[in-house]
């Protein structure tokens, strides 16, 4: 009998590819479901699957580009496709995504402070999450 392999902990799965230009430029990265042109284009593609905003943010539809984003980028981060001297930026990017979609600034400045103060550990290798395997 073959074993499935999955890994669980996701809310939201992509229905339609997403692109957005975003400061980052001069790197190209293919990877499964995230693409960065070298021009600034963060391509997110069906299928991907991301948990939302951390920390008890409720998941409006105002903070979702931000939050897709954002688990985009530091997906990047955490498997080594972007360097780590990126983290502070993909913080910002968060930050401005919230500011396009209209969400209050001092709503933004206290969840880009959160993304700042805790977002960190979400950026490293080891917050991969882990592989299941069934039966």
């Amino acid at each position: 009998m073959e074993s499935i392999f999955y890994r669980s902990g996701y809310k939201y799965q992509l229905a339609k590819d997403f692109v957005i230009s975003i400061p980052v430029f001069g790197v190209e990265i293919v990877s499964l479901y995230v693409e960065l042109s070298k021009e600034g284009k963060l391509l997110v593609l069906t299928g991907y699957a991301w948990d939302g905003l951390s920390g008890g943010c409720p998941d409006l539809k105002c903070f979702m580009r931000a939050g897709l984003v954002h688990d985009a980028l530091c997906q990047l981060l955490r498997e080594g496709y972007l360097p780590p001297r990126y983290k502070s930026l993909v913080h910002q990017i968060f930050l401005q995504v919230l500011r396009e979609d209209k969400v209050w600034n001092w709503v933004a400045g206290l969840m880009w402070r959160a993304v700042s103060f805790c977002g960190d550990k979400y950026t490293y290798p080891d917050a991969i999450r882990p592989l299941h395997r069934a039966p």
